[in-house]
Formats: C-alpha cells, sequence, structure tokens
C-alpha cells in the first residue's frame, strides 16, 4: 500500500462554538447514547453480591466451585467497565459544555504516553506546557499527532479539556492529570501508511472484541466440567447462556462483520482519489450507518459506492472535501477499502 497525502478535512473554524460543526453535533451525541446504562451496572453489581458470598461459602466448605468463581470475575468485570464507562462519559459531559461556549484552537502537542484507554498528550501554547490525559485514543490517532505535531483543543477549563486531530471531527475528552507525568515521550511511526494500517487492524478488532470474554468463559465452562470441577448440568446453562448472549450481539452488529476484511483491503494497491457526493443518511439506532455515494473518476467514468457501516467521521470528511479515496483502481463489482489515506478514516465500499 502506497502512502497518498491528502488534505482530509479542512481545519475546523476558530471564529464560533466547537460544537456549531453538525458533524462534531453528531458525535456528541453518538457518544452520548454509547454510555453504558445504569441497568447494565446493576446486572453486573448483582452478580458480585450474589456470587461473591456463594464463592466465599464454598471455599469455607471445602467445596471451591471454580465455575461459580468463573462467573463472579464476569460480574467484577462487568461491573468495573460501566463503571470506566460511565467515568469517562463524565468526562464528556464537562468537555462538551466548554465545546458550546468555545472554538477550537490549534496547539502544538506530542504523545508523553499511552495506556489502556487513555493517552497522555502534552500541549504547548505560548510557551506554557500542559499536560492532558485524553480518552479513547488509538495508537493510529497517535501517529497522526507524531506527524502532524499538533492537535486542536477547548479548554482545559476548571480541568476539562476536549481534543480534536487533524482530519478528523472526533471530539475526545480530557482533563488535566492530578500528578504531572514523568518526562520523555514515546516513538510513533509518522508514515501515514502506517497509520492506515493500524486504523484498519483497529476496526478488525473491535468486530469480536466485546465477544472475547463470552467465549473465553464458555471454554472455561467446558474445561472445569471435563476436569470434574463442575457438573454437566452446569455446564449446559452455562453454555446455553454465553451461546444466547454471543449470538445476540453478533446478530445486532451484523453490520460491522465486513470490516474483518479491511486489513486485507487497504494493502489492494495507491490510493485513488475521486469526486463523491453522498445521498442523504441518518445514524441507524445501533450507532452504524448505511450509506450511499456517487463517485466519478477521473477519465469521468461514474461508480456508486455503497457503505454498509460507515462512520459518521468518514461521511462528515466525504462531505465536506467532496472526495473518497480507494485502495486501488476503483472498478464496478469490487469490494474496496474506501476512506482518506494516512488518517483513521476508513469503511468498506461496494462498489456498482
Amino acid at each position: 500500500m502506497a502512502a497518498t497525502e491528502a488534505e482530509v478535512v479542512p481545519a475546523p473554524s476558530t471564529d464560533r462554538p466547537a460544537s456549531s460543526d453538525p458533524i462534531t453535533e453528531i458525535l456528541l451525541r453518538e457518544r452520548e447514547d454509547a454510555r453504558p446504562h445504569k441497568a447494565l451496572f446493576g446486572v453486573g453489581l448483582a452478580g458480585v453480591l450474589v456470587f461473591g458470598p456463594l464463592v466465599w461459602t464454598a471455599a469455607a466448605n471445602g467445596k471451591f466451585d471454580w465455575l461459580m468463581a468463573v462467573w463472579l470475575a464476569v460480574a467484577v468485570v462487568t461491573t468495573v467497565l460501566v463503571l470506566r464507562g460511565r467515568r469517562l462519559g463524565r468526562w464528556l459531559t464537562a468537555g462538551a459544555a466548554r465545546m458550546h461556549a468555545e472554538p477550537w484552537r490549534p496547539v502544538t502537542a506530542r504523545v508523553v504516553t499511552g495506556s489502556w484507554g487513555t493517552t497522555t498528550v502534552e500541549i504547548e501554547e505560548a510557551g506554557t506546557f500542559t499536560a492532558l490525559r485524553v480518552a479513547g485514543l488509538s495508537k493510529a490517532h497517535h501517529t497522526v499527532i507524531a506527524r502532524t505535531g499538533k492537535v486542536w483543543v477547548v479548554g482545559p477549563t476548571e480541568g476539562w479539556a476536549v481534543v480534536r486531530i487533524d482530519g478528523s471531527h472526533e471530539p475526545w475528552p480530557a482533563r488535566v492529570p492530578a500528578r504531572p507525568p514523568a518526562p520523555g515521550a514515546e516513538f510513533f511511526p509518522v508514515d501515514s501508511a502506517a497509520t492506515t494500517r493500524l486504523w484498519a487492524r483497529k476496526m478488525c478488532a473491535r468486530v469480536c472484541a466485546p465477544t472475547w470474554p463470552m467465549w473465553w468463559i464458555t471454554g472455561a465452562t467446558c474445561a472445569f466440567t471435563l476436569t470434574g470441577t463442575s457438573s454437566w448440568a452446569k455446564t449446559a446453562v452455562g453454555l446455553a447462556a454465553w451461546t444466547l448472549i454471543c449470538g445476540e450481539y453478533l446478530y445486532a452488529n451484523r453490520r460491522r462483520l465486513i470490516d474483518l476484511r479491511l486489513p486485507r483491503l487497504v494493502e489492494a494497491g495507491e490510493w485513488t482519489r475521486t469526486e463523491a457526493t453522498l445521498a442523504p443518511w441518518e445514524v441507524l439506532p445501533e450507532g452504524a450507518v448505511a450509506a450511499k455515494a456517487t463517485v466519478r473518476l477521473d477519465d469521468g467514468t461514474a461508480l456508486v459506492a455503497l457503505l454498509p457501516n460507515a462512520s459518521v467521521d468518514v461521511l462528515g470528511a466525504v462531505s465536506d472535501t467532496g472526495t473518497l479515496w480507494f485502495a486501488g483502481k476503483p472498478e464496478a463489482g469490487k469490494t474496496m477499502a474506501a476512506g482518506f489515506p494516512g488518517y483513521p478514516l476508513l469503511a468498506v465500499a461496494r462498489l456498482r
């Protein structure tokens, strides 16, 4: 895959509130809708309260049940993940309040360190250095910051901020950490092709990421039964429950399954720029967007690109620039990687 530098999204406006951009407003609503529901926290906490005493009692009586312990672990992990999701939701709420009143500002930036779910980014403005803990950035975003050397920010005000990287409308919640980070910075590749590959792998991995604990629990259930540490009745119930959960998840996210092809599709060839016009689109309840675009090649050939699982960010870039790029030569009948090379903006497209 050859790297192609492209102006993806024009720089955000600096003379009006950050939330005035319609794509940014949609993304903010998406983030709010994606926050874990209180009911899921209740389920996890109930599991902890039920299985915790049972495991403790069984262990005290010398009849430790490994299967029950596994279910307790699931309840604990569920509770922790929901609490973490709701905490990040509070970050976004605090940051969004600033976006309604303040414009984006360009600042010099570098990635200091990245950990599970959060990234420490040091920004510099008018000679003042400030560290921000940014939620949600991936390694692909890190490479964009390393290549451009800047981000766009709102805040920090009262410790809260929002960050946006070049080539994207996505607002990332951030806050000033209580303690300054250790000196130094991580090294990230600045090749635009590396950014595209990393994002393709990220999109592929997140298709099944929420299901891997389910499959792990199913396997553990079978293993405990075969080694005689659990009963066949418990195994049957466990397998049935997790099969239903996995099946429901895969059905609800069936549109995303096509993203499993992205790591291979982005290697199809050099990126080709086309003129693109989007048909009217709307965000579906599950957060996916099934979009259609008419693309025109340099030789005047017109094709229709069907995007069964495009992100709002990708569609916003298409709307702003009137272009869409394809990995390889666009031809009718092909399934191709579409988006903008060098940025975390990808989707699978079927051409006809």
